[in-house]
């Protein structure tokens, strides 16, 4: 009796230990990195039609799409910042595998935002000089499409990251391993 009353306290604490780091990566490592996913999506849902109606010649949308241009930089900043934490508190809990799939469409993020910069220094040089600019509003819109879609696998790379850790952590112990 007392020998099984250890083992069900033992596997208790050590449960309690999981939780309780799991809830730590949560907290400090995931959710920041969402809020972040989450604005990113948020800012790319609202510049696609922003470089849109600045290429059409709406002024208004031409020095927002400017303005725009410099939170790019800053949000890559963030995410990575938020992703490189999150990775160290998941390696911490031998959960680091779970952030790959975020890490690999976070890094496809970055390089559609460096391509997309080139083709905005150009388009902003052609807008300065009064020159047509539609002739790249399809390739515009596409790369912007295509970085919105790798927001979105990040994001919902990360979720995957967070329901495994909510299904651990609400799993109930099971004790059933210890008969023998």
């Amino acid at each position: 009796m007392t020998l099984g009353f250890v083992t069900v306290a033992v596997m208790s604490v050590r449960q309690h230990n999981r939780t309780s780091r799991d809830l730590g990566l949560l907290q400090n490592g995931y959710l920041p990195l969402a809020k972040v996913l989450i604005e990113a999506k948020s800012q790319q849902a609202g510049f696609r039609p922003t470089v849109i109606r600045a290429m059409a010649g709406d002024a208004e949308a031409a020095e927002l799409f400017r303005a725009n241009l410099h939170f790019r930089p800053s949000t890559i900043r963030r995410i990575e910042h938020h992703l490189a934490t999150a990775e160290r508190f998941a390696a911490r809990v031998d959960r680091g595998e779970g952030l790959v799939g975020v890490r690999s469409a976070f890094e496809e993020v970055r390089v559609g935002f460096d391509e997309l910069e080139v083709i905005y220094d150009g388009l902003l040089a052609r807008m300065d000089a009064g020159e047509e600019v539609g002739t790249v509003a399809d390739e515009v819109n596409a790369r912007e499409a295509a970085v919105g879609l790798k927001v979105r696998d990040a994001y919902t790379a990360l979720l995957h990251c967070i329901n495994g850790i909510s299904a651990s952590v609400q799993e109930p112990v099971s004790y059933t391993h210890l008969r023998a």
